[in-house]
């Protein structure tokens, strides 16, 4: 293949992924907050919202009920998952995001979601005892190198 053909392929690519970006429909900010609702997203921001209260709350005897209230209003959490919305509008069009959605309605999609907790916390313990592991050997491997007997 000549450098003509190459210039020409490489061009064909080019305008083409351009165009591609160029006519993807961006995402629409009530698809995503669907998606962030449906995802752990928000069960998250509202459990770390909340530990974050009860860890405060000490420090503040004389704070009535309902002034600790105003933190847990809803609209802070809307607020914030709309702050996250340019992050997934940046990656994904409206369409990938509708089909990440449909997934999640589905009883395997269901299924994905209600196990993560479980897969997560087994990732992190295999994770933790492979990085053991791996110290272990390095440790050995260094000593067989560096320390050698006189």
């Amino acid at each position: 293949m000549g450098i003509v053909m190459i210039k020409k392929t490489l061009f064909a690519l080019i305008t083409v992924g351009v165009f591609n970006m160029a006519t993807a429909e961006q995402a629409s900010v009530d698809s995503v907050k669907q998606l962030l609702t449906l995802t752990p997203v928000k069960q998250l921001i509202v459990q770390n919202r909340d530990r974050f209260l009860k860890q405060i709350k000490p420090a503040m005897p004389m704070a009535s009920d309902d002034f600790w209230q105003r933190f847990q209003d809803e609209g802070r959490v809307d607020q914030l998952l709309t702050d996250l919305v340019p992050a997934y509008q940046q990656r994904f069009s409206d369409a990938e995001i509708k089909t990440i959605i449909a997934f999640y309605q589905t009883p395997a999609g269901k299924k994905w979601f209600d196990a993560q907790p479980d897969i997560v916390q087994h990732i992190g313990l295999k994770t933790t005892n492979w990085l053991k592991a791996v110290a272990k050997d390095i440790e050995t491997q260094y000593k067989a190198e560096y320390y050698k007997a006189p």
